[in-house]
């Protein structure tokens, strides 16, 4: 297939976001990010090794947005073949953004040979190799920009034709895929995306805007206007993905707060067992403690990540109304309105997350019950081990006592001697067995009498 007509001046991005570092990761972890990423621009490890070296100073910069290639342009130059294009590296706060810009190959004859959709898929074909074919860490999007000729079939049968010429991916639709259409300084902007649908903490939202300047749009505005474009698209790009991203984070969080529900619930339904004998097993319930601490740990940590990622939602999705606002200013016949609607997206994703910290919230409570229940059956059962001690050395005392004046009450000898025969050795072991006898008797009297005397205190009480 081959068009009718032709689009001047394509060139194809993608801006692509990387994790730069976050809370909690290791120096090891931030070094990791930085090599891989340097490496989607430089596949030789001595070039990374020196850039790695070179830009760490560049990179430690306060600002929130740095350009991260010396000397100006800022920008990488593609190698051959595909020589029409360059890498813009940035660093944004916590995140890495990378433009890679191609519009073709230069002087080869046999580029030109070949139609312009096929043109467009090479382009894009190229620029995925280029990065590795590794999707952002933190998200991605494709823009599409060009200008009509003056004999072209409507800006959306171009822009149709465009977006399904590219493959950007497997099954591009564009129908099923188009979500909205708006207009800013002479082009018709189009967005199209297809969600991630892989709940598995990565943001691959496919996100793409394919922008057609009118025929007649002066040239020197047009790339004023496109450069304005690059700019403003690179940090609204980021605030989109970073809440995307965000908030792929929350569903994980959300998946292990129901695992953590199901081993608390586990731990509550195993109680009634654990108290069904007389005398509960405190180390089975102390075991169960660490457990159940152990899970309030844990339910802290995923409280602190939830409050956390509702802070950041709110602020990238301020930020994505304050660039998206800054963009419409420069047009008073903009209408943006295709990319405002991601707004109302970032506010369902913060309802959403703030549902989920009512719910754990909720969880947390459930879980504080059953840590006091436990603790207080804990100290009612060291309460009964301390008394029963107690009174096992009240008898103990008692019978020793008792035994002390019984063999001091029987005769003694005025000079006591080794026993010289038998008969005066049994006559010792007689005082001594008469002795233990009289303890145990006065032991066993200790520990009756006052189980008696509570036995009849109870019977008595009953009758009143």
């Amino acid at each position: 297939m081959s068009l009718s007509y032709t689009i001047l001046d394509p060139a194809l991005d993608l801006f692509l976001y990387d994790l730069r570092d976050s809370f909690g990761q290791s120096e090891a972890a931030i070094a990791e990010n930085r090599r891989q990423f340097w490496r989607r621009i430089y596949g030789d490890e001595k070039t990374i090794e020196a850039i790695l070296s070179a830009q760490r100073s560049k990179e430690d910069e306060l600002s929130d947005y740095v350009q991260l290639i010396d000397p100006y342009p800022h920008i990488q130059k593609l190698a051959p073949p595909l020589d029409n294009g360059y890498y813009y590296p940035v660093k944004l706060g916590d995140t890495y953004g990378l433009q890679i810009d191609c519009s073709g190959k230069l002087n080869d004859p046999q580029w030109e040979k070949i139609s312009q959709l096929q043109q467009l898929e090479d382009l894009a074909t190229e620029i995925r190799s280029r990065c590795g074919e590794k999707w952002g860490t933190v998200g991605q999007s494709w823009l599409f920009v060009g200008q009509l000729d003056r004999h072209n079939p409507g800006v959306d049968a171009v822009a149709k034709d465009c977006y399904e010429g590219l493959k950007l991916t497997k099954t591009p639709n564009w129908k099923r895929d188009l979500k909205g259409k708006g207009r800013l300084c002479g082009a018709t902007l189009y967005e199209l995306e297809k969600p991630d649908t892989t709940p598995d903490g990565k943001n691959h939202h496919f996100h793409a805007i394919v922008c057609l300047f009118d025929f007649d749009y002066p040239d020197d505005k047009r790339q004023d206007e496109i450069q304005y474009l690059y700019r403003d698209l690179m940090r609204l790009l980021h605030f989109r993905h970073k809440i995307l991203w965000i908030y792929e984070q929350t569903r994980l969080i959300k998946h292990d707060s129901k695992q953590l529900g199901y081993e608390i619930q586990k731990l509550v339904d195993r109680l009634p067992d654990r108290l069904s004998s007389d005398r509960a097993n405190l180390n089975q319930l102390q075991t169960d403690l660490a457990s159940a601490l152990q899970l309030a740990y844990d339910y802290d940590r995923q409280q602190s990540a939830l409050q956390q990622s509702r802070f950041t939602l709110e602020i990238n999705a301020d930020n994505y109304r304050q660039r998206l606002d800054k963009m419409s200013d420069r047009d008073n016949n903009s209408n943006l309105e295709m990319l405002a609607r991601f707004s109302r997206s970032a506010r369902q994703y913060m309802r959403q997350n703030s549902t989920d910290e009512r719910a754990l919230l909720f969880g947390r409570s459930s879980l504080e019950d059953f840590i006091d229940t436990i603790e207080n059956i804990i100290k009612v059962e060291h309460t009964k081990n301390e008394r029963t001690l107690n009174q096992t050395i009240a008898v103990a005392s008692v019978g020793i006592g008792a035994a002390s004046i019984a063999i001091a009450a029987l005769p003694q000898e005025t000079q006591p001697s080794p026993p010289s025969n038998l008969k005066d050795f049994s006559f010792s072991g007689a005082k001594f067995a008469f002795s233990i006898i009289v303890g145990l008797v006065f032991a066993l009297a200790a520990y009756l009498v006052p189980k008696l005397l509570r036995k009849l205190k109870r019977s008595t009480a009953s009758r009143n």
